[in-house]
């Protein structure tokens, strides 16, 4: 690979058919070899904190979006009919090679970092990462504190794992159920979370990572931010369907089954309100009212006559008693109900 080549990628100069080329290149059998030839010469070259912010992702990411907005501002001063010409002759090799930029920091980023640690650091055994795992029962939730600054909220039955000190380059958690995430803005550490094959990547934002409603969905709800939703063992970034970005207000959902994942909409109090502590039903049927209540306060439930459960509920409750939520419903779904610990009993007529 030539080296006038490396240095142009990092100061954002690359075509697109460039990029490519080194995208190609980064995800050859063993990139690292080559790439730590030409990394010894730019580390003689320049310090760490120099080199460093060489290759901020964030900060060229952010060059590339206010390239683009440039562009667009450009466009007032013409016609209707020009803007249509242009736009539509330019917006997607725009948008590829943002996609392609954007692909290949996030490829550089990863194998930097490994030849930083075998190339750099030789002397130094290689050390051994401290896991953490925090698991919520049914019917608790956790609120953890990150080091970084970033706030999870765990719902029931949900567990995340994730290592004691985040790397310099990274901040990864492995998440099982559902969650929300308040993530600290860090330019040069994306912070990803990885459920059920899928990775969801973010600088700073918050949002919703939902993968207990179905056993083979899981659905990414955006509040804040942005972010960036791939498959984790998708490695071919310069196809635009391999990469899903969400502006607030929007979710994807991914289907295990047909391995496809879907633009989708979603209701922001199904979304967020149970991390304030906020039960609610939307047309809820009245398996779906049953499963959140078992989730929500730990106990179990015994229906008669269930085929006469044919209506769907809606309501919402804040830190309410079972008993009460109970005396709502059935009379809504005319039900009677015998609460016993951890057991209800419940009877159609």
């Amino acid at each position: 690979m030539n080296e006038d080549l490396i240095r142009q990628f990092f100061s954002g100069e690359c075509s697109e058919e460039e990029i490519e080329m080194i995208l190609e290149w980064v995800k050859s059998k063993n990139p690292s070899d080559p790439l730590s030839a030409i990394y010894d010469k730019l580390w003689e070259e320049n310090d760490t904190t120099s080199y460093e912010k060489e290759i901020d992702s964030k900060q060229l990411f952010d060059k590339i979006e206010q390239t683009q907005n440039k562009d667009n501002h450009d466009l007032i001063s013409l016609s209707e009919t020009q803007k249509l010409e242009i736009t539509q002759s330019r917006s997607l090799p725009n948008r590829k090679i943002m996609f392609l930029r954007y692909a290949a920091i996030l490829i550089f980023g990863a194998v930097f970092s490994y030849v930083l640690v075998t190339n750099k650091q030789p002397e130094v055994e290689e050390a051994t990462v401290e896991m953490v795992k925090k698991v919520t029962s049914r019917g608790q939730k956790s609120t953890i504190f990150l080091r970084d600054g970033s706030k999870v909220i765990l719902n029931s039955e949900s567990s995340i794992t994730y290592p004691k000190y985040f790397t310099d380059s990274s901040r990864v958690l492995n998440l099982e159920g559902e969650a929300y995430f308040d993530v600290a803005e860090d330019k040069k550490r994306p912070f990803t979370v990885i459920s059920k094959g899928i990775s969801t990547i973010a600088l700073g934002t918050s949002f919703t990572i939902n993968g207990r409603t179905d056993g083979n969905a899981l659905i990414v709800n955006l509040e804040s931010g942005k972010l960036l939703v791939k498959k984790s063992n998708e490695m071919s970034f310069s196809d635009d369907k391999n990469l899903h970005f969400l502006n607030p207000g929007e979710a994807i959902k991914y289907d295990q089954k047909l391995d496809q994942i879907f633009a989708s909409e979603f209701d922001y109090k199904d979304a967020f309100l149970w991390k304030e502590g906020i039960i609610y039903f939307k047309d809820a049927s009245f398996d779906e009212v049953l499963e959140k209540l078992g989730a929500w306060y730990n106990v179990q439930f015994e229906v008669e006559n269930k085929h006469l459960a044919k209506k769907y509920y809606t309501g919402e409750f804040k830190n309410e008693s079972l008993e009460n939520l109970l005396e709502n419903i059935s009379y809504s779904l005319k039900f009677d109900y015998f609460l016993n610990d951890k057991n209800v009993k419940i009877i159609f007529n």
